[in-house]
């Protein structure tokens, strides 16, 4: 929550400025910075996750970052997803990486464990440590806004 005080000069019969009064503080705004949301069910299912919005950020702009992670019985999973607007255009991606406790057969004696993907617009990958904590993702890439990227991610 946010409010302001305003200062308003005092002046003499000259108009010299001899000093200032201040109002009392009053409503400016309310801010919602973030939403968590975390779910329990011990064997079933665990989850937690969370929105976070930004604004005016120096590479991101302004937009919100979402997160989810967590088990569903014998899968666990991390989700992420971006979404923003810079002046000049806007620019998502999302992330997941999926891990199988007890594999998925593919043919005998082959088994995937997990699987990770994602997609970006109007991004690009970096792994050079430019971005901020708002680019970076449980896979270890970070994204920064780049107008003329797109594209599609798979481990």
């Amino acid at each position: 929550m946010w409010g302001k005080r305003e200062v308003t000069p005092i002046k003499d019969a000259s108009g010299q400025v001899i000093g200032t009064e201040r109002d009392n503080l009053k409503f400016d705004k309310i801010e919602l910075s973030g939403i968590g949301i975390n779910i329990k069910k011990p064997g079933v299912i665990e989850l937690a996750g969370m929105i976070r919005f930004f604004e005016d950020d120096p590479i991101y702009g302004d937009g919100f970052k979402g997160s989810v992670s967590g088990k569903i019985q014998v899968i666990s999973l991390q989700i992420e997803a971006l979404f923003g607007k810079t002046p000049e255009f806007r620019y998502w991606f999302a992330d997941a990486l999926v891990d199988l406790e007890n594999g998925l057969p593919l043919v005998p004696g082959f088994s995937a464990y997990g699987f990770g993907g994602g997609f970006y617009s109007k991004m690009k990958q970096s792994t050079d440590g430019i971005g901020s904590p708002l680019g970076k993702t449980a896979s270890g890439i970070t994204y920064i806004p780049d107008q003329n990227t797109m594209g599609i991610k798979a481990m």
